[in-house]
């Protein structure tokens, strides 16, 4: 009965997946043909045709709310309000943004693109600047406590080599139990037993299914080091994977393979920073880790504009593969399923991606303008605008004050949250 249960369980959860998806694809593809359903004025004709105030329903959005939940969503419509409610009036009236509206040259939406910007980086800079902070006190607390461990370790083994040598020397010492403390032992030392250093050994730390280990310090190795990817694997595909994206990079956009090479080592310890804040805060700070980049490879490759964009890409790309890749094997170790099936997957899945991608990409390229209307890509504007300002690009006017306040908040808003998590678990300790 019980297994009857769960299977009607899951055939209801396809159901609601099968059914979600059917609507989501009816709607879309309904909107394509009457595009007045992907803009719908609820706030009137004026205000749509002004200000490009519309709701675009969609429930793909919908879906992805659900998954990032309601914090992120609601900052998400923050921005909105005062970025498009704000900032986009006030520029446009002050004559700021003389352009239309929804240019990004000289109107209001490139203006605000600045703003917008100056807080993803700030934001982002801060918030693994937290990130690197606390993985190098982790560090150090680790080394710490592992130095401590050796010289308690020693002082034992020395302990034991003293009351050794008064032993052969006529001398007296109180027994010790197995692991070379002082103390009351009932077991007599036997001709076939030895009592020097060679067997000390130290306890072995073990964890179980059930969460319990018998070490607070120690890692345990709990998979088998047949179900691994050999270490082999992993260094020889980091260095041919290296060196046919040096060649990708240099036959098609003629950057030189020494900058594609700093970009790869630059990348690794960015991803390293992203994954960690992704597995600490569920957000990979993706997009501050390419800007990043993009200002390190301005003095790298000064005046060359696809290069910098290509090195932020690299970088960003590094960090966003390396957080799904860490979201998935950390899924797979809870299920106790094997990591070199889910990296031999993780391969299959890279290969038939490469087709997959490029070739959804011309699909949409010749159905829809990118950028369009539909699709205007404002992430890529970012992208490019930064590239263009590591560059020399000068800002756009009266832009640079509203940048530096609205950078200060979101640099004191991170320090604020953690000063406030901390105070918290102190009170609730």
């Amino acid at each position: 009965p019980n297994n009857v249960v769960v299977d009607v369980k899951w055939v209801a959860k396809l159901l609601v997946l099968l059914v979600s998806f059917l609507l989501s694809g009816a709607y879309t593809l309904i909107a394509h043909f009457y595009p007045i359903l992907s803009s719908l004025p609820v706030f009137g004709k004026y205000l749509k045709d002004k200000w490009l105030w519309t709701l675009t329903p969609s429930l793909s959005y919908a879906g992805q709310g659900i998954i990032m939940g309601l914090p992120t969503c609601i900052w998400m419509l923050v921005g909105a309000l005062v970025g498009w409610g704000i900032l986009s009036p006030i520029a446009k009236n002050e004559g700021w943004a003389p352009g239309a509206v929804g240019d990004w040259k000289n109107g209001s939406r490139g203006w605000i693109l600045w703003v917008s910007l100056a807080v993803m980086i700030a934001e982002s800079l801060v918030s693994l600047s937290l990130i690197t902070w606390k993985e190098c006190r982790r560090w150090v607390e680790h080394y710490q406590r592992a130095m401590g461990r050796r010289r308690e370790r020693k002082r034992l083994l020395d302990e034991t080599t003293g009351g050794d040598e008064q032993l052969q020397s006529g001398g007296s010492r109180s027994p010790r139990n197995s692991y070379g403390v002082a103390g009351e032992s009932s077991q007599q030392t036997t001709p076939g037993q030895s009592n020097n250093v060679s067997s000390f050994k130290p306890m072995a730390v073990t964890s179980g299914h059930d969460g319990s280990n018998s070490g607070d310090d120690e890692e345990s190795e709990d998979v088998d080091p047949r179900y691994l990817v050999p270490g082999w694997v992993i260094w020889g595909g980091l260095l041919a994977s290296t060196l046919l994206c040096m060649g990708i990079v240099k036959a098609i956009f003629n950057i030189p393979m020494y900058d594609t090479l700093i970009a790869v080592l630059l990348a690794l310890p960015l991803a390293v920073l992203g994954v960690r804040a992704l597995g600490e805060t569920d957000l990979n700070p993706v997009s501050g880790i390419g800007k990043v980049s993009q200002v390190i490879f301005a003095g790298v490759m000064p005046g060359n504009i696809i290069g910098n964009l290509v090195a932020g890409g690299i970088a960003e790309a590094g960090a966003q593969q390396a957080g799904d890749l860490m979201q998935d094997l950390k899924t797979g170790h809870l299920l106790h399923a094997s990591p070199r099936a889910q990296f031999a997957a993780q391969m299959i899945g890279s290969v038939f991606s490469v087709f997959v991608s490029a070739g959804a990409y011309k699909l949409y390229n010749r159905v829809y303008q990118i950028p369009g209307p539909q699709f205007p890509v404002p992430t890529g504007q970012v992208w490019l605008d930064m590239a263009r300002l590591v560059n020399g690009r000068p800002l756009p006017p009266h832009v640079w004050p509203f940048i530096a306040v609205f950078a200060a908040i979101f640099v004191a808003l991170p320090i604020a949250l953690v000063l406030i998590t901390k105070s918290g678990k102190k009170s609730w300790q």
